[in-house]
């Protein structure tokens, strides 16, 4: 490599693996978010990079259709750069490159800064280009058009903007601009960012006045249902405590405790024990939003993926592709626990198998500590589709099977047995029904 400062560029080995090594080709695959300078041993941060995904994408409108996509559908430069110019315009004024991502389905867009030399001991312009980095990155969050959150960070490798051929955007006029003047764009930004009224912190007392109930996220889940019963009544509805229970399925203390302190959104008046409660919505488009917010599906909790205990049939691992791997860890581990195999027995033989797994090494869920994560995730599990006794219904494949199972290390350590039936369990929904008669033949043993 030169001796000179120079940018780093770098190519995927193959679209598989995608293992990046370094090339002096301008139309490589990536480019390092820093210039390395070798003569004084030091990374020169010169942009702030911003990765948005296809399969992050919340809002549609940012979506264009295109047939030379896998998938036929990609991220559109275009929409991104009209929400900015509406919401946003000041940042506009520092992006110099729009890239498309190696998929070509997401972009990489990169903001350029004064010079900025990273070093082993923080300074406070480097904490500064953080804290800008964040507030650019919730912006994109708010917007819904697929910001990665995980593609934060200041030095890091992204899709190469000298690329002509995956250029969606490009300004070089403002990268030489901010460089040769030496403009304190972080200090700028951050300015602005925090007047921005989309993005400005808002004190606790002022966040309260948009919620509709501030003691409990579930009341006031239910409390939105009571909202949208109001707005289709023209604001006004005479009901009872039993049937406002019967509506939001709130108990009847929270309720009595609504009506009789009622939020800024409702009024309410108790006409007697036969009228009930005459309610009145009011200042509806101050809390409108909100309601949206709470009766969107798309904004309900999303399971955590590492709770995600889907049961599917159990693959080899030499059949396990790209995708798979984490599903297939799972099942293993949860036939492992269904059937009677030790905690430790059964990481120690996952941990076997996974090498057999094509790409073990490029997978962050191969990794030990992961499959270690994984099998404390489902052996300590309280969920019902994790307890050590399987369902009838699931298949135990044979080499799945440790050398020595938990089952045949019972007689040694004179531990009790458990005699379970074998094929005629029935699962009705909650409830669990047996034969009247079993065989012999369809008991098996599993220590408890």
């Amino acid at each position: 490599m030169s001796a000179q400062p120079h940018y780093c560029r770098f190519n995927y080995n193959n679209p598989e693996r995608k293992f990046p090594y370094p090339t002096k080709k301008r139309d490589a695959d990536l480019i390092d978010t820093t210039i390395q300078n070798p003569s004084k041993g030091s990374s020169i941060l010169y942009m702030l990079q911003v990765d948005l995904d296809l399969d992050k994408v919340r809002d549609p409108k940012f979506l264009i259709q295109d047939k030379d996509v896998d998938g036929g559908k990609r991220i559109s430069w275009d929409e991104v750069k009209e929400y900015l110019e509406q919401n946003h315009p000041y940042l506009l004024d520092h992006i110099f490159a729009a890239t498309r991502s190696y998929s070509l389905k997401g972009l990489c867009l990169a903001f350029s800064i004064s010079p900025l030399a990273l070093g082993a001991k923080k300074t406070s312009s480097e904490r500064a280009a953080r804290a800008l980095l964040a507030k650019i990155h919730d912006a994109f969050d708010k917007a819904g058009c697929g910001l990665d959150p995980g593609a934060i960070g200041l030095k890091r490798l992204c899709a190469n903007w000298q690329n002509e051929e995956k250029r969606d955007y490009f300004r070089p006029d403002i990268k030489k601009k901010t460089e040769s003047e030496r403009t304190p764009v972080i200090s700028l930004l951050l300015r602005k960012m925090n007047k921005d009224p989309l993005l400005a912190y808002k004190r606790k007392k002022d966040q309260e006045k948009t919620l509709l109930w501030t003691e409990s996220i579930r009341t006031e889940k239910k409390l939105a249902q009571l909202f949208v019963e109001l707005l289709d009544n023209d604001n006004t509805l005479q009901i009872s405590v039993e049937e406002l229970h019967k509506l939001t399925k709130i108990s009847k203390p929270t309720l009595f405790k609504v009506l009789n302190n009622p939020p800024r959104w409702l009024s309410a008046e108790n006409m007697g024990k036969f009228e009930g409660w005459s309610l009145t919505l009011k200042n509806e488009f101050d809390y409108s939003g909100r309601v949206n917010e709470l009766l969107d599906p798309s904004s309900s909790p999303r399971t955590n993926p590492a709770n995600d205990f889907s049961v599917e049939p159990c693959k080899r691992p030499e059949e396990i592709l790209k995708g798979d791997r984490n599903r297939q860890l799972t099942n293993w581990f949860l036939r492992l626990k269904w059937f009677g195999v030790e905690f430790n027995e059964a990481y120690n033989h996952v941990l076997k198998l996974s090498e057999g797994i094509p790409e073990k090494t490029n997978s962050r869920n191969c990794k030990n500590t992961a499959i270690l994560n994984k099998a404390r995730s489902i052996y300590y599990s309280p969920l019902h589709n994790t307890f050590g006794i399987c369902p009838a219904n699931q298949d135990f494949p044979e080499w799945l099977m440790p050398q020595k199972s938990y089952a045949s290390m019972v007689s040694e350590n004179d531990k009790k047995l458990l005699e379970a039936p074998l094929g005629a369990i029935a699962f009705t929904g909650d409830h669990i029904s047996f034969p009247e008669i079993y065989d012999e033949a369809s008991f098996r043993t599993v220590g408890i």
